[in-house]
């Protein structure tokens, strides 16, 4: 018996790489926005809120592999492109334990209109 998990990935686009837990499964997709959610809260956090989210945007991808968030950070006349990705994974042995996500301290507005948005496109 197969089932689909969710992983949150965060892309930082200054270091030119992912952030995400280790071992970090959950079993819905909303759990797992709630963990994208508590990593752009820590990029926001790390970059001082310079970081300009496009909450108007598409989402782009697969439903294997989605991006639900994207924004750029303006620095020294270069774009530095940041993202927040859900990624739906075959758990075809069943031995992974899912996790309890982290959730955000603060959510805006706009954070709950796009995690609604999210899982209407997962779902």
């Amino acid at each position: 018996m197969t089932s689909v998990l969710y992983q949150a990935k965060v892309g930082d686009g200054f270091t030119k790489k992912g952030i995400l837990r280790k071992n970090s499964l959950f079993k819905t997709a909303g759990e797992a926005v709630s963990e994208a959610l508590a990593l752009k809260e820590v990029l926001d956090k790390k970059y001082k809120n310079k970081i300009k989210w496009d909450y108007n945007g598409d989402m782009s991808g697969s439903l294997e592999k989605v991006k639900i968030l994207q924004g750029l950070l303006n620095r020294e006349n270069e774009k530095i492109p940041f993202f927040l990705q859900i990624v739906a994974v075959d758990d075809q042995t069943s031995k992974v334990k899912p996790t309890t996500p982290k959730k955000p301290h603060t959510i805006s507005k706009a954070d709950k209109k796009m995690a609604s948005e999210a899982l209407s496109f997962l779902k």
